[in-house]
């Protein structure tokens, strides 16, 4: 089927698809998935097993350089249980549920240029198996401009 993939917009800050990954080789394989000098292997199920690191692929485009041709960003990730609560409905009404994050991390960093490449792991050692969501937010601290994506995946028990 063909397909067509357009530029970024000159001006905007985007994000792509956020890739949950399997495994990430630091060795060029020529495939699909590679990227300049590494290449991720998808997870089409969004599994991962409990005790496994949390693995993601994606890339920011549109950063504003200074005039040294070098971009600042912040990036926030989270991670966020999205199991039901099964209490009684009054003890729900009565005291709600805290949606604590299971892993927040926020940092600066610097890029060369106007794109970013990046590959991130998390180990998710106080989370139950479960439902969850990855939400990664992009600040291009030059133009204050925000990009947020988000992702779905299920953390599962270690098979035996």
């Amino acid at each position: 089927m063909p397909v067509e993939v357009t530029r970024p917009a000159p001006g905007l800050l985007e994000m792509s698809d956020l890739e949950l990954a399997c495994a990430y080789e630091p060795a060029e394989r020529g495939g699909a998935f590679d990227k300049p000098s590494f290449t991720v292997l998808p997870n089409p199920l969004r599994r991962i097993e409990a005790g496994t690191p949390l693995a993601v692929y994606f890339e920011t485009y549109g950063l504003t350089p200074d005039e040294t041709g070098h971009s600042q960003m912040t990036v926030e990730y989270s991670v966020r249980s999205l199991a039901e609560d099964k209490r009684f409905f009054v003890r729900k009404w009565m005291s709600p549920r805290r949606q604590e994050p299971v892993v927040q991390v926020v940092r600066d960093d610097e890029v060369a240029g106007r794109v970013r490449f990046q590959y991130v792991t998390a180990t998710l050692t106080q989370a139950t198996p479960g439902p969850y969501r990855l939400e990664v937010t992009i600040t291009d601290r030059a133009t204050q401009r925000t990009v947020q994506k988000s992702l779905d995946f299920l953390l599962v028990k270690p098979s035996d």
